[in-house]
């Protein structure tokens, strides 16, 4: 997030944060898989908003499920392979940083232009070619 203060300029949803953070902690175990209850403790989620972020990953071919349901899940490719953005994308992330709102009862007498036209779109583009440009494994390996 950039800004000050309560006021958001810049913020990913939960749903991203909670995917990456599942796929983080699937990153670091290299060769074991993980339940959803593990998955959700790690990510301070409820087991079912875990799950459903969890269902989108798979549905989105990052991770696969265990064979019996009680297996667990693991990566489906190598995390580096899996850049930031194709996980925000797989649970439906919008890109939208910013919005202008219209006055309460426009009229197109009243109607303003947005004070941050072209800066949000500025801003969208910067975070979505640093979310390709970072890969889960980055953020599995502590720096050092």
């Amino acid at each position: 997030m950039v800004g000050s203060g309560s006021s958001r300029f810049v913020s990913l949803s939960r749903e991203t944060i909670l995917a990456t953070n599942g796929l983080v902690a699937l990153a670091r175990l290299v060769t074991e898989s993980a339940d959803v209850a593990k998955l959700a403790r790690s990510a301070g989620a409820s087991v079912r908003e875990m799950r459903s972020v969890m269902g989108r990953l798979r549905r989105a071919g990052l991770i696969e499920a265990g064979s019996n349901g009680s297996a667990g899940f693991r990566l489906a490719r190598q995390a580096n392979a899996m850049s930031l953005y194709d996980v925000a994308s797989a649970v439906g992330e919008d890109f939208r940083f910013c919005r202008c709102a219209p006055p309460r009862e426009s009229t197109e007498a009243d109607c303003v232009t947005c004070v941050l036209e072209g800066v949000s779109e500025r801003v969208r583009a910067d975070v979505i070619s640093l979310l390709k440009s970072k890969t889960v494994a980055q953020l599995a390996t502590p720096s050092a």
